[in-house]
């Protein structure tokens, strides 16, 4: 399942080309599984989530880019 949302500037503001979009992929159990933003065209940012067999959010990866290069951070949760 995908689902996308597009932000646009309203009409009659001067700012130009600055279209957002957020992409957010799901698997077959309605679990987010990856989200991508672009603006200009590019990725800014991208996040994969991962799940344990129960369903439970474990960890996710997230890439962001930055002015000059990519950075990537990854969290895994610990079960309490």
């Amino acid at each position: 399942r995908l689902t996308e949302k597009t932000d646009r500037i309203p009409e009659g503001v001067i700012r130009m080309h600055d279209e957002r979009t957020h992409r957010y992929d799901y698997d077959n159990q309605h679990r987010l599984v990856r989200y991508v933003r672009t603006q200009y065209g590019e990725t800014q940012a991208e996040g994969r989530y991962i799940y344990d067999p129960t369903g439970r959010r474990v960890g996710k990866r997230v890439w962001k880019r930055e002015p000059v290069h990519w950075s990537e951070t990854q969290t895994e949760l610990s079960a309490r």
